[in-house]
């Protein structure tokens, strides 16, 4: 009562009361609470940066992510950012950096197409009405690694047409949840601006 929530722009809101009655959400499927008919353009979607840099043990200003892909999921991510450079000839075997350093799982490093697997594998479950956004992001790891980001695009590119069209949704204006149930969003980052190489 009182106040003016304008449409299309940020706003915070303290001390929020609720009423008597028990509002709950389930954030593991909050997607399927939604009104099918939504469309993706009216959602911001929760996510991480490093998504899975949960096996890394970085300190300092970028920390790795510390919760794992599966208790993500459960809190209502949807938005993954997968960030690797461009060492390797397939961008499927592009190890997962956090903070330029590769990402290991006990004495083995974590790559992209395992990491796409996780996410095609949770949204291939029965009755999955959940979509999710993966967000790929070059990082150069400087030295011998280039610094092209047209090559990087088109690894990227040459991978996701590995990947079934079945499994995978374009954002396009008026894109609705139910269009977009079971299925991963692509977003490629080929080059960072605010990066010191």
């Amino acid at each position: 009562k009182g106040s003016t929530i304008t449409a299309k722009c940020k706003t915070r809101i303290n001390n929020l009361k609720m009423d008597d009655g028990k509002v709950e959400v389930d954030h593991s499927h909050w997607m399927s609470q939604l009104n099918p008919a939504t469309t993706m353009s009216e959602l911001s979607l929760p996510g991480t940066g490093g998504s899975f840099s949960y096996g890394s043990d970085q300190s300092g200003y970028y920390k790795s992510q510390t919760l794992d892909f599966g208790k993500q999921w459960e809190r209502g991510i949807r938005a993954f950012e997968i960030v690797s450079s461009q060492r390797k000839t397939s961008f499927a075997s592009e190890i997962l950096t956090c903070n330029k350093e590769d990402i290991t799982i006990g004495n083995r490093n974590l790559t992209v197409k395992e990491v796409v697997d996780s996410l095609l594998n949770r949204l291939a479950k029965p009755n999955c009405m959940e979509t999710a956004m993966a967000i790929f992001t070059y990082q150069s790891n400087g030295g011998s690694d280039s610094q092209n980001s047209v090559s990087y695009m088109a690894k990227a590119m040459t991978y996701f047409n590995t990947i079934s069209s079945d499994k995978l949704v374009l954002f396009k204006p008026g894109l609705t949840l139910n269009e977009a149930k079971g299925k991963l969003m692509i977003v490629v980052r080929p080059n960072q601006r605010d990066q010191n190489n």
